[in-house]
């Protein structure tokens, strides 16, 4: 037996006092049309719609008119997992085959999203792949695979059994050149999009040559890298003639019917139309890549609707970037609307002011915003290189900048700032300074240069004061923030590439709270980080996705005086607001000096002993639902218990086991983080060998 003096200091495994909280968003979408690069879309027996959503790594399911039903997948190499899926088909059981483009293999789906198998792995031998893209079924239920990287068109049972091969790099009759994808019609004809040959090939369904169409060019019937091919029920033949921003109809044989499209955002354009599905009423929905978003036409061309999460509508966005707050209202930049918009702080749309062009009061990229004490307001307009001030109404009061290295020049303006005495600080992002002027924009003093040293920058892009004005700066190149005093003295600086705790990975937006804490948006890590006035990392949250609560390359924050976060999720086109909650901390402590035995262990409040699988009982005290958590002393996740619903009595129970293993914790100071609505509640716990 030995004695062992055990002393508890006081430690929060949040590191924080306070917990966000998602709260809403705006826009609230009809449907969750959150589409990253849509590459391909197929259609089964009931008119339901499936969207291969390639950079979510995931499938979505939707009704004809764009309802939501389902989505499955995310990134990776597993069963259910996919790496850009470009491809997807349905047979005439509705069952459904993904192209998983960079895994090199088929997965085979029913269709609620259940995986049933896959066949596939990378190689040029039969029925291997090299990154294939399109993929169809024939009336007979056999599987053609575009094998874009071995030139080839391969064809398969079900079940994934190889059955024949046709194809092989060149521009002859036959040869192909990357083939992006295929179609059957209702006779089985095969139709390919020899998509780097700029045309169209078809075969018979054993891949037998019978005729192609088309050239490089923009004329009619010619091709600027067609990308997607679909037969209608009367077999015409519809091709996403990509590059060329447009969809070309033809009969069977090739003869030219008719287009649509152009270049751009509006309803019918296309940026990049990728591919397409023809569903029973032969509407059309195109996959409009770049754009992110799937359009529905009528057979002639006629547009119908559109399934996208931006707009040009009060309170739409299009890749919102800047955010403050001034009097009770949010002001968003609305980036590529070029525009300024201004909600309540509940997300209700009050009014607009900006558009395109050069004139006062007009924007060619706006990128952020800032306050003064007047509440004038103060907007970095970027491909102008200028700043432009403007009453909290939207009224043009001045501008000053112009293009190039001088004092109060600009290249390409990003980040503004305004301190309590009304100076206002500009990042000047390809100068790699920060320039700092009075509320007229005469110009008073500049620092920073091009490197990696202190007070050196590699693009800079966002800039906010502290309440004893004091300036930080993203200085996004280099992966960190620096802090300077108000005449640009550097006093210090954090943060490194990576995504551990107190890193980035291109950081865009910061701001200061009334307590002097510091946040910082860490886009590319998809979350926010909060660090003490000197870098000291506090807590972060935040990962990718779409749902409620996660972003998408986030870019800027907003703080209110409630301490509640706003902040522009840039590609979801939306601003969510996180709630501030203070948590109420009960914490036990030991006061005791314990003597136990070196073969024991000892666990305050309960008492186990590992050898005899022994339990310590860990109870909220109170009714609700709750989730917990068990951490080390270095916040490393040690045992997790979902979230579920607690009767007044319920408890769990803990062995001392490590999450997904049968290792046991070793001695030392262990946390119990049980969190629920509006509760938090932190427990020590001592661990003895």
């Amino acid at each position: 037996m030995s004695l062992i003096l055990i002393l508890v200091f006081p430690y929060i495994i949040k590191g924080d006092s306070v917990s966000y909280q998602f709260e809403k968003l705006w826009p609230h979408l009809l449907e969750p049309w959150y589409f990253n690069s849509p590459c391909d879309i197929a259609i089964d027996s009931y008119d339901n719609i499936y969207i291969a959503d390639r950079l979510n790594h995931r499938i979505q399911k939707f009704t004809s008119d764009g309802s939501f039903i389902l989505k499955w997948g995310a990134y990776g190499s597993g069963e259910s997992e996919f790496d850009n899926p470009r491809g997807i088909a349905i047979d005439s059981f509705n069952n459904i085959y993904v192209s998983d483009t960079y895994n090199n293999r088929i997965q085979k789906f029913d269709r609620n999203g259940n995986f049933l198998f896959s066949w596939g792995i990378y190689g040029n031998l039969d029925g291997q792949f090299n990154n294939p893209t399109g993929i169809c079924v024939d009336s007979s239920n056999y599987i053609y695979v575009a094998d874009r990287g071995n030139n080839r068109i391969q064809k398969f049972k079900t079940d994934g059994t190889f059955i024949l091969k046709w194809g092989s790099y060149g521009s002859g009759a036959g040869y192909l050149n990357g083939p992006h994808d295929v179609t059957a019609d209702s006779s089985n004809y095969i139709y390919v999009a020899d998509t780097w040959n700029n045309r169209v090939q078809k075969f018979t369904s054993t891949g037998i040559y019978i005729t192609n169409w088309g050239s490089y060019g923009t004329g009619i019937g010619q091709f600027k890298n067609p990308e997607g091919i679909e037969s209608d029920s009367s077999n015409y033949i519809y091709v996403a003639d990509s590059y060329n921003n447009r969809v070309q109809k033809f009969t069977s044989t090739g003869i030219y019917i008719t287009n649509w499209g152009s270049y751009g955002t509006g309803y019918g354009e296309f940026h990049r139309a990728e591919n397409l599905a023809i569903d029973s009423h032969n509407y059309i929905y195109v996959a409009d890549f770049f754009n992110n978003r799937v359009q529905k036409f009528k057979y002639n061309g006629e547009f119908v609707s559109n399934w996208s999460c931006w707009g040009t509508n009060n309170g739409q966005f299009r890749y919102p970037s800047g955010v403050a707050i001034d009097s009770g209202y949010i002001y968003v930049a609305d980036r590529n609307n070029n525009r300024v918009q201004k909600f309540t702080l509940e997300g209700s749309f009050i009014e607009k002011w900006g558009g395109y062009g050069t004139n006062d009061g007009q924007f060619n990229n706006p990128y952020y915003i800032a306050f003064d004490n007047s509440g004038n307001i103060y907007v970095s307009d970027k491909n102008n290189n200028r700043v432009q001030k403007f009453t909290s109404d939207g009224i043009f009061l001045l501008k000053w900048g112009t293009y190039g290295t001088n004092d109060g020049e600009f290249n390409q303006p990003m980040g503004i700032a305004v301190d309590s005495l009304n100076y206002v600080y500009v990042v000047d992002k390809n100068n790699n300074r920060v320039e700092k002027f009075d509320s007229n924009g005469t110009f008073i003093t500049k620092w920073g240069d091009s490197g990696t040293g202190n007070g050196q920058f590699n693009s800079p892009l966002d800039i906010c004061v502290d309440i004893s004005n004091y300036i930080y700066v993203v200085d996004n190149g280099n992966s960190r923030v620096e802090k300077f005093d108000s005449n640009g003295t550097f006093i210090t600086k954090w943060g490194t590439p990576g995504d551990e705790d107190g890193e980035f990975n291109n950081p865009t937006g910061i701001s200061a709270d009334s307590s002097g804490y510091i946040y910082v948006v860490d886009s590319d890590n998809y979350r926010i980080e909060k660090f003490t006035s000197t870098g000291v990392f506090i807590s972060k949250f935040g990962s990718k996705g779409s749902d409620d609560g996660l972003f998408d390359n986030p870019y800027d924050i907003a703080i209110d005086n409630n301490g509640n976060l706003y902040i522009s999720d840039k590609d979801n086109h939306r601003i969510e607001k996180f709630r501030a909650i203070v948590l109420s901390s009960e914490t036990n402590t030991i006061s005791n000096v314990t003597n136990v035995s070196r073969s024991k262990t000892y666990v305050f409040p309960n008492y186990i002993d590992i050898s005899e699988n022994e339990k310590t009982l860990i109870s909220p005290g109170k009714s609700g639902y709750f989730s917990i958590k068990i951490y080390s002393l270095t916040g490393s996740l040690i045992k997790s218990y979902p979230n579920h619903y607690f009767t007044d009595n319920e408890y769990v129970e803990w062995d001392g086991t490590i999450q997904n293993s049968n290792k046991k914790v070793g001695a030392g100071i262990y946390f119990v983080i049980i969190e629920g609505d509006n509760f938090f509640k932190n427990i020590k716990m001592i661990v003895t060998r």
